[in-house]
């Protein structure tokens, strides 16, 4: 984080006892190929060359750097080409930053083989973090991913990623953080996604994916963010909210959601910001919203009815949205909702009803006796 210009020293390679090279967000330029002259390096556990602007296609050479490597970071560089599959000979790594580059093609296979011998008899996943983020992949996420049991964050937002979310995921139960969002995948969220993992923030936001909510979604109950907006989600939200006390985001915009907003919603009393609009939601408005602490709302574009609160929330009209529910009124002024037509009680209404059928037969008995006389 300084303003270091100029090209990598080819030298460095030289630096037989080199441990860490942290050159992080500088203005350093040359070919991604000069990592060739660091595979001498045998002791080098951390290289951080984020946000510079280094260019070239990624080398295959990356494969030969030390054994010890834990951190790689090369994310934010126009770095272009595809991901050597021979990355997998670093077999120690459990940080890899590639996010925001020009890489295209397929996640390869073998990254999902970046394990380390712990004990003889037993192995496990070394990889823990992984940001491929906003790059140009597609194709597959590999089943070999299921075998990253250590995996706490895996960030593959803004590709081009298609198929199927694959269900070795729900091996990785040590998975946190899962961001898809911005890509093209397809079919629907599964049961065992939501069965061993314990989420803290899921985001499968901006692709094509369908079905219903599973219920199996009330495991999570360290979940702090859910976005599954614009997707071709449907059916009713289940009624399953009261087992997540910790969420605080909840984006499910633009899908074909339909029914009340569920019951167990009232037991979100960390919720910060909403996101049902663009659905097919009906019912009232709930009044307990007005008792959270929420910052955002919007509930647009739906077919709420009934009376608006005017507590809470919904006392601040820059921060809720409700345009679009034509059967919606009341609330504070400056929605410029049309006001609500109390309905007179039950008890009332028949009284008024008796009298009015009194007041018919008095006048028919009167005009009887006209005609009589």
């Amino acid at each position: 984080m300084n303003n270091f210009v100029g090209n990598m020293p080819s030298h460095l390679g030289q630096l037989h006892n080199l441990r860490h090279l942290i050159l992080d967000h500088n203005n350093i330029v040359g070919d991604i190929s000069f990592i060739n002259t660091l595979v001498n390096c045998s002791k080098l556990e951390v290289l951080d060359l984020k946000g510079n602007r280094f260019t070239g296609t990624l080398p295959k050479a990356i494969a030969n750097l030390s054994t010890k490597l834990t951190f790689l970071a090369i994310g934010e560089n126009p770095i272009s080409g595809r991901i050597p599959r021979e990355i997998s000979n670093l077999m120690n790594l459990d940080n890899l930053w590639m996010e925001a580059n020009g890489i295209t093609g397929t996640i390869p296979w073998d990254l999902g083989k970046l394990r380390k011998l712990e004990k003889i008899e037993e192995t496990y996943a070394a990889l823990l973090w992984t940001f491929l983020n906003s790059n140009r992949l597609n194709g597959e996420i590999p089943d070999s991913f299921g075998n990253l049991s250590r995996l706490s964050k895996l960030y593959l937002n803004d590709n081009e990623l298609h198929g199927r979310i694959p269900l070795s995921l729900g091996n990785c139960v040590n998975l946190l953080y899962l961001d898809l969002s911005s890509n093209k995948f397809t079919g629907s969220l599964y049961n065992k996604l939501f069965t061993e993992t314990n989420f803290v923030e899921l985001n499968v936001s901006q692709n094509h994916l369908e079905g219903s909510i599973p219920m199996e979604i009330s495991n999570q109950v360290s979940l702090v963010k859910l976005d599954v907006s614009s997707n071709k989600f449907s059916g009713e939200i289940p009624d399953v909210f009261n087992n997540l006390p910790t969420l605080q985001k909840l984006y499910m915009a633009h899908n074909f959601f339909h029914g009340l907003i569920p019951q167990s919603f009232a037991s979100l009393k960390s919720l910060l910001e909403v996101d049902l609009s663009h659905n097919r939601l009906s019912g009232p408005v709930p009044r307990y919203l007005s008792s959270f602490p929420l910052i955002y709302l919007n509930l647009s574009y739906n077919n709420f009815e009934g009376e608006v609160p005017t507590k809470g929330i919904f006392a601040n009209a820059s921060a809720i949205s409700l345009v679009g529910n034509n059967r919606l009124c009341g609330g504070i002024s400056e929605l410029h909702l049309p006001r609500c037509v109390k309905k007179a009680p039950k008890k009332t209404r028949m009284y008024y009803t008796l009298k009015l059928v009194l007041l018919g037969l008095c006048f028919k008995e009167i005009w009887m006796e006209k005609q009589l006389l």
